[in-house]
């Protein structure tokens, strides 16, 4: 089976070339090429289409499973305040070093809140649920029932409203998660 990495695997494969382009006096392509050789690969465009084309989407689907259950474990309090224009934020050291599980990911209010820009720094936004009320009325005791009597819209239980978060996360996913890859090998 071929090797896994991360992407702090690769930050240091990179450097590693560097280092014999250097200490060698070869031109990077030879030692890139040193370097795959060292990690049973052809060459280094080999290493390279492995790494892009098989870890990420490993990487994908087990930061979506992770979230899933994650949002599987909130309370009715964060199934509302998620429903109510909540973000979920990943630990983007995790992320890059596709260590993530449950404890990797932080329910916060709306992302222009003040409290979120407090976490930004080694946090990244993967699920914003913003608009997700505009739909749907909640109920709740945690809800204003007035409110729930008064809509149009659709009313759902916290049971069926975090079934329909856990169903939209991977959209949701899907939409954010170049930005928490970027700004985790920003953040490296």
């Amino acid at each position: 089976m071929a090797k896994k990495f991360t992407h702090s695997d690769i930050k240091h494969l990179r450097a590693r070339a560097w280092a014999l382009m250097k200490s060698l006096q070869v031109k990077l392509g030879i030692a890139q090429s040193m370097v795959a050789r060292e990690n049973d690969y052809e060459n280094w465009s080999i290493l390279m289409n492995h790494f892009n084309n098989q870890v990420v989407p490993d990487a994908r689907q087990a930061v979506f499973e992770a979230l899933q259950d994650y949002v599987k474990a909130l309370s009715k309090y964060e199934i509302v305040q998620l429903f109510l224009n909540g973000t979920i934020w990943i630990y983007l050291k995790d992320f890059a070093n596709n260590e993530v599980n449950q404890d990797s990911f932080q329910l916060l209010g709306r992302r222009q809140d003040g409290i979120t820009n407090q976490y930004s720094s080694g946090w990244g936004c993967i699920v914003d649920m913003d608009g997700m009320p505009d739909g749907y009325a909640l109920k709740s005791e945690l809800v204003d029932d007035d409110a729930i009597e008064q809509s149009d819209l659709p009313i759902l239980t916290i049971e069926e409203a975090r079934e329909l978060i856990t169903d939209m996360l991977g959209q949701e996913m899907d939409l954010h998660f170049d930005s928490v890859e970027v700004a985790a090998d920003e953040a490296e």
